[in-house]
C-alpha cells in the first residue's frame, strides 16, 4: 500500500471515529441520569457498575464512562450499532433509537440531521398542544386509541386531579415517549382521534397546519442558536442546554415578533444579550421538561443567574415525574402582575435550598427520591 492509500483510509476511519463518537455523545445527552438502566442493558455486571460510579461524581460523566468502556476498540459498524440500538429500545427509548439509526446510516451530516430533528419537534408541539384545546374532558378515549394502558391512564388521573387539559397533554407526552420516528407524526394522532369517535377534534387539526415561514424561521434559528464550533464535543454537550434556550423561540411566537424583533439578529452572539432582549419584551417562557438532561440544565441556567427572563410555568412530563421526586412533583412559577410591576421585566427566579440539595443528590440511588416544594419567585429590588 503506498503513502497516498494509506493517507486517504486514514482520513476515511477518522471521519468514522468522529461519527462514533458523536454518536454516542448524542447517547449520552439523552441517556446520562438513566445510565445505569442502559448499562444493564448492554451486559454490564453490578461490578462492573458500581466501579464505574466510582470513577467520578458526576452522573454525565459516570454515563459517558460506561459508554466508552462498552465500546472499547470497536469501530463503528453494523452489528456494534444493533447492540446499542436493541439495548436503547430494551429500555424503551424508542425515539432515541430511531435517531441514532438515522444519523448513523445518512450521508448527512449530523448536526443537518439533528436541526431537522427539531424542527419537527417543535411542529409536532405545536400540533400537540391543539389536540389539548379540541379534546377537553375525552382525553381517556384518546388515551386508549393511542395504546396507553390502565395503569398510565390512571397515573395520569391520580397525578393531576381536576386539570383535564393537563391530564390530555401528559397522555400525549407518554405516548410521545413509547413511539419511534416513524409514527411520531400528526397523522397518527389525527387517525387516533378518528377510532375514539372525536371527529370534530380530527377535522380541526387537519384543518389547521402551521405556517410555513414560522417553522422555517424556527429552524435557522435553532442552527445559529447551536452555533458552528470546531469543538464538537463542547456543541453536543450544550445540546440539552440550547433544548431549553430553544423555548425561547415560542415565547417570542405567541407575540408575533419570531420574524420582526431584533433578538433574530442576536443568537449568533451572547447569550445573555438574548435572554435580556427576551425579558424585556415581556415574554412568557413556558419550558417543557421531557428528559432530566432538561430539568438539569434549567437547573444550571438559574444557577449561574444567565436566565432573566420571565418563567411562566414549567412543566416537567409525565415518564419522569417519579424519578424527579415523586408524582406530586411539581415545578411551577406563576407571576402576578404586581411582581410584574416592581421587577420591571427583570425577574430573576431562584431555587430554594430543597431544590439545591435535590440536585446535589441527583447523581445517587434511582431509590434515593424526595418529594420538592414548588419553587416561589424572588424579585430582586
Amino acid at each position: 500500500m503506498n503513502s497516498k492509500e494509506k493517507e486517504v483510509k486514514g482520513k476515511g476511519e477518522g471521519k468514522e471515529e468522529d461519527r462514533f463518537r458523536q454518536i454516542l455523545r448524542i447517547i449520552n445527552d439523552n441517556v446520562s441520569y438513566d445510565w445505569r438502566i442502559v448499562a444493564k442493558s448492554l451486559k454490564f455486571s453490578k461490578i462492573d457498575i458500581a466501579d464505574i460510579e466510582k470513577t467520578s461524581g458526576k452522573v454525565e460523566e459516570q454515563s459517558w464512562n460506561m459508554l466508552t468502556k462498552w465500546r472499547g476498540d470497536r469501530k463503528l459498524n453494523g452489528r456494534i450499532l444493533n447492540d446499542i440500538l436493541d439495548a436503547l429500545k430494551e429500555c424503551r427509548f424508542n425515539r432515541l433509537a430511531d435517531l441514532t439509526t438515522r444519523i448513523a446510516f445518512s450521508q448527512s451530516s449530523i448536526d443537518d440531521i439533528l436541526a431537522l430533528h427539531v424542527e419537527r419537534e417543535i411542529r409536532m408541539r405545536d400540533i400537540l398542544l391543539k389536540v389539548t384545546d379540541n379534546v377537553h374532558n375525552e382525553w381517556r378515549r384518546l388515551a386508549v386509541s393511542l395504546r396507553l394502558n390502565k395503569a398510565d391512564i390512571a397515573k395520569i388521573e391520580t397525578s393531576f386531579s381536576g386539570r383535564t387539559r393537563e391530564k390530555c397533554m401528559r397522555a400525549l407526552y407518554k405516548w410521545r415517549s413509547l413511539v419511534g420516528l416513524q409514527e411520531y407524526k400528526a397523522s397518527s394522532v389525527i387517525r387516533a382521534l378518528k377510532e375514539c369517535g372525536l371527529q370534530e377534534a380530527a377535522n380541526e387539526i387537519s384543518r389547521g397546519p402551521i405556517c410555513e415561514t414560522r417553522r422555517r424561521k424556527k429552524g435557522e434559528l435553532l442552527v445559529q442558536l447551536r452555533g458552528e464550533s470546531d469543538d464538537k464535543d463542547k456543541a453536543f454537550k450544550n445540546y440539552a442546554l440550547n433544548k431549553v434556550l430553544l423555548r425561547l423561540l415560542d415565547a417570542l411566537e405567541e407575540q408575533d415578533k419570531i420574524g420582526t424583533h431584533p433578538i433574530v439578529s442576536l443568537f449568533q452572539d451572547n447569550r445573555r444579550v438574548i435572554l435580556d432582549q427576551v425579558s424585556r419584551v415581556g415574554a412568557y417562557l413556558s419550558v417543557i421538561c421531557s428528559t432530566k438532561s432538561d430539568v438539569r440544565s434549567l437547573y444550571e441556567l438559574y444557577k449561574s443567574g444567565e436566565l432573566q427572563a420571565k418563567v411562566n410555568e414549567i412543566l416537567v412530563t409525565d415518564d419522569i415525574m417519579e424519578e424527579l421526586g415523586g408524582k406530586n412533583f411539581s415545578l411551577k412559577v406563576s407571576i402576578s402582575e404586581q411582581e410584574q410591576k416592581l421587577c420591571e421585566g427583570e425577574l430573576p427566579l431562584k431555587f430554594d435550598n430543597s431544590m439545591n440539595e435535590y440536585f446535589e443528590a441527583l447523581p445517587s440511588s434511582r431509590t434515593n427520591r424526595r418529594k420538592i416544594d414548588p419553587v416561589k419567585p424572588e424579585c430582586v429590588k
